[in-house]
């Protein structure tokens, strides 16, 4: 018999083992239920132990107060939306890093021989 499945004395027929059904005749006795042997039984992972959240919300909050308090002057009169903005673009500039610029070679171009020899 498969895993999970019993036979019915009153029916003859094949039932799962969770169906009410099932149940019922373990109830009545005219089932005995089976242990289930160690290959049967689930393997009990041990439960996930939570990630503790990484105290960058705290910088973030306490960053904001000081950049608001710095620019005072840029915030007043702003609406909701454009305060955001600012912020949001104040806190980036400030917490972000930055990326080094690569430096461009110059190329110089020397005076050729052909321009030098025009003077003749």
């Amino acid at each position: 018999m498969k895993n999970g499945y019993s036979m019915n004395p009153q029916t003859g027929r094949i039932i799962k083992k969770t169906t009410a059904k099932y149940k019922k005749l373990v109830k009545l006795g005219l089932i005995k239920e089976e242990e289930p042997t160690e290959a049967q039984q689930p393997i009990q992972q041990p439960p996930p132990q939570p990630i503790p959240p990484p105290p960058v919300k705290a910088e973030v909050a306490k960053e904001c107060v000081n950049l608001v308090k710095q620019n005072e002057d840029k915030f007043r009169d702003l609406t909701q939306k454009e305060t955001d903005k600012l912020l949001r673009k104040l806190l980036i500039e400030k917490l972000a890093p930055k990326k080094k610029k690569k430096k461009k070679k110059k190329y110089y171009v020397s005076s050729s021989e052909s321009e030098s020899s025009d003077s003749d």
